[in-house]
């Protein structure tokens, strides 16, 4: 899946700032959505305060930080062929 996801980001007329950006915040959306998804199920018979939902939620999205950083250690975005200010 990641490689999937770079190679099509790879494709786009950006920067490699902006694509690393967008890589980024490609992983970190669903695996917050999944960690709230988890802490919706758990907290019907425990782990009820916001406290929580913010542990289920924030960690997954703090991993996919390094994930991406490790990710992006063996693999390059190249600069598009955007015009620079």
């Amino acid at each position: 899946m990641l490689n999937f996801l770079w190679n099509h980001i790879e494709q786009l007329n950006l920067r490699a700032e902006n694509k690393f950006r967008l890589f980024r915040i490609a992983l970190e959306i669903p695996a917050g959505v999944i960690g709230l998804l988890l802490w919706l199920v758990i907290r019907n018979w425990c782990l009820k305060t916001w406290d929580w939902m913010m542990c289920f939620t924030g960690y997954p999205i703090m991993i996919t930080w390094f994930v991406a950083i490790f990710y992006s250690c063996r693999h390059n975005f190249h600069d598009g062929n955007c015009q620079s200010l």
